[in-house]
C-alpha cells in the first residue's frame, strides 16, 4: 500500500448508533469516515454516479463493505479504470464519488469488528493516482472487506 504513496491509517471505533433521521449532522473522525453514528438504511452495494448519503455508506461499513471514494476531479480515464476494478470484484463492495472534501483523489475505508463493542475503522487515503493505487486497493480489500461489526451478507 505504501508503494502507491497511499496511507493507512485506523481510528478507534467511537459508536455503532443507528440514527432515524437522516439530516442530523455527523462529525466524523476522519474524511471520508471509517465509522461512527448512521443512519439506520444501509447503502446498497454497487458503483454510484451520484453518491448516497454519507450515513447510508457508513451504514454500510458496520455491514463489512469497502467504500471506495473518488475525487470527482480525477480525469475520466482514471475513473473507469477504477470501475473497471470494481467490477472484477464487486462483492460487498461500494464505489462513490466522494462529498466528504477530502484531500486524497481515492481513498477506500473499512469498518472492522475488534475491538468490540465499536470496532476500529480504517482508512486508505492515496494523494495521487497511479497504477499502484490499483495493488493498494486490492490489498486494502483483502485485509479489511467483509469482517464489519454487524455482519451482513
Amino acid at each position: 500500500m505504501k508503494a502507491a504513496g497511499c496511507k493507512l491509517t485506523d481510528y478507534k471505533g467511537k459508536s455503532r448508533e443507528h440514527l432515524t433521521d437522516l439530516s442530523k449532522k455527523v462529525a466524523y473522525d476522519s474524511s471520508p469516515p471509517t465509522q461512527g453514528e448512521h443512519y439506520e438504511v444501509a447503502a446498497e452495494d454497487g458503483a454510484y454516479d451520484d453518491a448516497p448519503d454519507v450515513k447510508e455508506l457508513v451504514h454500510a461499513l458496520e455491514h463489512g463493505r469497502m467504500v471506495t471514494w473518488v475525487k470527482k476531479s480525477l480525469p475520466e480515464d482514471d475513473r473507469a479504470g477504477l470501475k473497471a476494478l470494481f467490477d472484477e470484484d464487486s462483492y460487498q463492495s461500494i464505489l462513490t464519488p466522494d462529498t466528504t472534501g477530502m484531500r486524497s483523489q481515492v481513498a477506500a475505508s473499512a469498518w472492522t469488528r475488534d475491538p468490540t463493542p465499536n470496532g476500529t475503522g480504517h482508512l486508505l487515503a492515496c494523494p495521487k493516482f497511479d497504477d499502484g493505487v490499483y495493488d493498494a486497493l486490492r490489498a486494502f480489500k483483502d485485509e479489511y472487506r467483509g469482517n464489519g461489526p454487524e455482519p451482513v451478507p
